[in-house]
């Protein structure tokens, strides 16, 4: 964390205070991360600090994410159920249960992550929910074939109210280390 800060990096989802991002034009938005690891971070297994945690953070700021590690993982973790999923063994929670969650408590936009292969996105009222979008850059013995190799980039604006507005989901596919890879430019239109 300390190096993260020294290079001028936010890091969130190490207590349950939302970290705040000052954005461009002046307006805060409010950041907050949850996960199913341990540690001191905050639990996404336990839905009632979920809802507590972002209640909290949507009563001061007009814009509230979430980010959330969560899900079984792998290439037969495609799928999203409203059921606890479960990893060697461990629980790792339930991605539908967190994100209703977070967003009947204020969370405007939910960003799942763990599972290395992409998930569904879901619209929840005004809010939108992306349950995972897989790997963009990874380390160590990750097997980069599909899908694992695949993931995307969600782009958003929020408005003043916070609904995400011009969403957009920018696809990203992970080549092995040391790999040449000819660039591909993204058009900005699509």
């Amino acid at each position: 964390l300390a190096r993260l800060d020294s290079a001028g990096v936010l890091a969130t989802g190490v207590d349950s205070e939302p970290t705040e991002v000052v954005t461009a034009a002046g307006d805060t938005v409010a950041v907050l991360g949850f996960s199913t690891s341990g540690g001191d971070a905050p639990d996404a297994r336990d839905l009632a600090a979920v809802r507590r945690y972002v209640s909290a953070a949507a009563a001061r700021y007009r814009r509230v994410i979430v980010t959330v590690h969560i899900g079984a993982e792998g290439a037969a973790a495609q799928r999203v159920r409203d059921s606890v999923e479960h990893y060697y063994g461990g629980s790792r929670g339930n991605p539908v249960a967190f994100a209703r969650a977070a967003t009947e408590a204020g969370a405007d936009l939910v960003i799942g992550h763990g599972p290395h292969v992409v998930r569904a996105l879901e619209w929840r009222g005004h809010s939108l929910v992306a349950y995972s979008l897989g790997n963009l850059l990874t380390y160590g013995p990750f097997q980069l074939r599909d899908p694992m190799n695949r993931g995307a980039v969600l782009c958003a604006t929020l408005a003043g109210d916070g609904s995400p507005r011009s969403v957009a989901l920018r696809p990203t596919r992970q080549r092995r280390p040391g790999r040449d890879r000819k660039s591909t430019r993204l058009n900005s239109s699509h």
